[in-house]
């Protein structure tokens, strides 16, 4: 059989079953060939187990398969990401009513989880530099002058 035969058909079930383990995210064994083989049933050595996981995901099928189950899965946790926004949204409004500002800052952080605000933290540098003695004294000098204290 040519491999382009073998690349129109059909994958079998343990096949299926190997890029369910191997591609579903949040699985076991996401990402990890040797164990996704094994645990669909796949027997052998670990090399065997190693060998049979580079032929599944080189595969033609299985890639397609592997499309499949990630469109699958983004549409799961999109779906979820918009329940739990709503339920976000209405605990913000139960707890500025209650005029909570511990549940209204837990509220609002779970949503910047969610949304990706987390991770697009603005990050600032240190912008206080020290001043040199001589520079102090003169500050210094200039708010008595003005009847002010500096901080220290």
């Amino acid at each position: 059989m040519t491999n382009k035969n073998k690349q129109n058909r059909q994958l079998t079930e343990k096949q299926k079953l190997f890029c369910k383990y191997m591609f579903t995210v949040g699985g076991e064994t996401f990402g990890n060939g040797l164990e996704s083989a094994r645990k669909a049933g796949y027997r052998g050595n670990n090399n065997t187990l190693k060998q049979i996981a580079h032929k599944m995901v080189t595969n033609g099928n299985c890639l397609r398969e592997k499309e499949q189950i990630q469109a699958e899965t983004a549409e799961k946790i999109e779906y979820n990401r918009d329940i739990a926004l709503k339920m976000l949204t209405e605990a913000y409004d139960m707890a500025k009513f209650q005029h909570n500002p511990a549940a209204l800052t837990g509220v609002i952080r779970e949503m910047n989880a969610i949304t990706g605000l987390h991770s697009q933290t603005i990050k600032t540098e240190d912008i206080t530099n020290p001043l040199r003695q001589d520079e102090l004294e003169k500050w210094q000098e200039k708010a008595n002058k003005l009847g002010i204290g500096l901080a220290g």
